[in-house]
């Protein structure tokens, strides 16, 4: 089973989607899975990912081999994304 990163983020900005993409681009590029959270993916459909991201809904999703994870966001997303 492949290393993962995972992306959490509550609200997604337009005009960060090159900051983003650019962040799962290199994660995958060093050979990482990428999952992101369900709904902050669907917000980031603007942004035209790779197909092998893969969705997470919640912390029974996240396989062990996730070795950070990616808060997007403010203090109450990192807050957030500590539940995962």
């Amino acid at each position: 089973m492949p290393k993962a990163i995972a992306f959490f983020g509550l609200q997604f900005e337009p005009e960060n989607c090159t900051l983003v993409a650019e962040l799962i681009h290199r994660a995958e590029a060093l050979g990482f899975e990428a999952l992101v959270e369900v709904n902050y993916l669907a917000q980031l459909t603007p942004c035209k990912l790779s197909k092998s991201v893969k969705p997470f809904v919640s912390q029974d999703d996240l396989h062990v081999d996730v070795v950070l994870m990616i808060s997007l966001g403010g203090d109450g997303t990192m807050l957030r994304a500590v539940t995962y």
